[in-house]
């Protein structure tokens, strides 16, 4: 199995953002364009890299949805033959926020750490807003303590709350 590293140029993210890197997965294939492209997970913990998969003819080439204040952006970068990325793009470009949403999802589920117990109740993040948002009253305060991103729980407890 070949070995990736997607890295994100730092400009294409800003000046005050570091560099990403795109190396966990591949969490799957999904067909773009036509060919297939294999789904990874970034250094950011919010991220999602597109990557022609062997046998897409658009090789080298990746596409990047970035996380910015709630929303994903999409760009890319390679020098994949155009006629084959170009037609991946403009899939990748029709995507709703809800539908990139539905996608990163699953492949940035790599970072939430549970332990066996929690394991076999199947309880993630999604789990845990899931339970504690219906239980939430006008002016109760919830405090989430947590010594990593555990699935970016505080952001998705902040976006069910707003709805």
């Amino acid at each position: 199995m070949p070995l990736l590293l997607v890295s994100a140029d730092a400009a294409a993210q800003g000046p005050s953002e570091p560099r990403i890197t795109c190396d966990r997965g591949p969490f799957g294939t999904k067909t773009y364009g036509g060919y297939p492209w294999e789904l990874y997970g970034c250094s950011d913990n919010r991220s999602v890299a597109v990557v022609t998969a062997p046998g897409n003819p658009g090789i080298p080439f990746y596409f990047l949805f970035a996380e910015k204040n709630g929303q994903y952006q999409l760009s890319g970068e390679g020098t994949g033959r155009p006629e084959f990325t170009r037609r991946a793009y403009d899939d990748l470009r029709r995507l709703s926020q809800q539908d990139i949403q539905a996608l990163a999802k699953p492949i940035l589920r790599h970072r939430v750490m549970t332990n066996f117990y929690a394991e076999s109740e199947r309880i993630n993040s999604d789990a845990i807003v899931d339970r504690i948002v219906p239980m939430l009253r006008p002016k109760d305060i919830v405090a989430v303590f947590s010594n990593g991103g555990f699935d970016n729980i505080h952001e998705k407890l902040l976006t069910r709350l707003k709805e």
